[in-house]
């Protein structure tokens, strides 16, 4: 006399083919190996991180900025200005007159530009002629006398 469709023996044989089906399909996702990126990648994290520190040194101490698409003014508390540039695929600093300071070549693209509903916030977007390096965007607001 039997109950029921399913015996136990039944049962624990479907539960230990559904653990070993589990297990088959885990285990090669857990051996995948993570390929750490490439230097020139590294190199253009680097150069970005550099970027970013000047601009956002530059730009905290700003007093009054100047946005067109290539270029970005800012003059300092002192009064000094920055001209910061793309020029010949090409992103450069200049102080005053003394010779630009390239961050970096080999770019496709870059620009600046301000925001309509934001006008105190200034982006920068930069894309390299390498596409598996990767692109640069970030944004910073305009603080205290900033205009």
């Amino acid at each position: 006399m039997s109950r029921g469709f399913i015996t136990v023996q039944v049962l624990f044989g479907l539960l230990l083919v559904t653990l070993l089906g589990g297990l088959i399909l885990f285990l090669p996702v857990t051996q995948q190996k993570v390929r750490p990126p490439s230097e020139q990648a590294v190199k253009w994290l680097e150069r970005y991180h550099g970027l970013l520190e000047r601009l956002n040194t530059d730009l905290r101490l700003a007093r009054q900025v100047q946005v067109q698409a290539d270029s970005l003014e800012v003059t300092d508390a002192g009064g000094e200005p920055v001209l910061y540039r793309f020029q010949s695929g090409s992103f450069e600093r200049q102080v005053r007159n003394q010779p630009a300071y390239v961050f970096m070549s080999g770019l496709k693209s870059g620009s600046f530009f301000r925001g309509q509903l934001l006008p105190n916030l200034i982006s920068v977007l930069l894309v390299p002629d390498d596409t598996q390096a990767p692109p640069f965007f970030t944004s910073f607001s305009l603080r205290g006398g900033s205009q």
